[in-house]
């Protein structure tokens, strides 16, 4: 039996799109933020499954799209397989409070860097070479760094379901 979303998932999904791109804008470091979206929707992902979280991941970026500077299709293309990849993890892997989070969000920044890297690639190589900064680095780095908080603060809200988390 398939679990269906709560529509809770999706608007903090949305919400978390639009402060990314707007309020968090002066809070980077070397022009670098987290990305919240990408690790709010590991986690609802690794809660929901697959096809739920890749409906979630297209959602979510094509809100990143429709307020970014980035080419229609680009965020939702990476923020759909990575809803798809991590959705599969549901009830295969347990997330405890620090290591897991800290590992699915270094491996949901080395997918995005990938999927990026491809999409770069073929649509537009010349800026190939801004990948590969420091930025991208530091990126990773805060990532791993704010999802044991997140995923805490998703445990409060009650936001995540540990009986649907356990390995089975």
């Amino acid at each position: 039996m398939q679990k269906q979303y709560s529509p809770v998932y999706i608007v903090l999904l949305i919400l978390a799109a639009l402060l990314q791109s707007t309020v968090l804008l002066p809070f980077q470091i070397q022009n670098t933020r987290p990305d919240f979206v990408l690790l709010l929707l590991i986690f609802f992902a690794h809660q929901l499954g697959s096809f739920q979280g890749m409906t979630m991941g297209f959602a979510a970026g094509l809100v990143m799209d429709l307020i970014g500077l980035s080419p229609l299709g680009f965020h939702s293309f990476i923020y759909t397989a990575a809803g798809y990849f991590f959705g599969a993890t549901r009830g295969k892997v347990y997330v405890d409070a620090l290591t897991l989070p800290v590992l699915l969000a270094l491996l949901a920044s080395a997918i995005k860097f990938i999927l990026s890297f491809i999409l770069t690639a073929v649509f537009e190589p010349v800026r190939l070479g801004a990948l590969f900064t420091v930025s991208t680095l530091i990126e990773f780095g805060m990532n791993a760094l704010i999802s044991p908080f997140l995923y805490a603060v998703l445990r409060l809200l009650k936001l995540t379901r540990e009986h649907d988390s356990r390995m089975l």
